[in-house]
């Protein structure tokens, strides 16, 4: 956590850290066995919540943080 910079990108830093932290509660969960196959329930689950974190950093990403100034300031005056 903390790879961005600005107030804009304050949400998303502390979204990153509280991923990191779910990511470990979940890591805890037991393990379950399917056909002499074990693996984490945990880590299972782990993939829809981190699919739906992503979509809503990207969405708010595109949104609010300038990432490339010089980039963008072309590319809206292209428009």
């Amino acid at each position: 956590a903390g790879l961005y910079t600005g107030f804009p990108s304050m949400i998303l830093n502390i979204f990153q850290a509280l991923g990191m932290i779910l990511l470990g509660v979940l890591g805890t969960l037991p393990l379950i066995t399917i056909n002499s196959i074990e693996f984490s329930i945990g880590l299972t689950l782990w993939g829809p919540i981190c699919s739906v974190m992503l979509i809503i950093a990207y969405l708010y990403t595109k949104k609010y943080v300038t990432l490339d100034f010089d980039w963008e300031k072309t590319n809206q005056n292209e428009r």
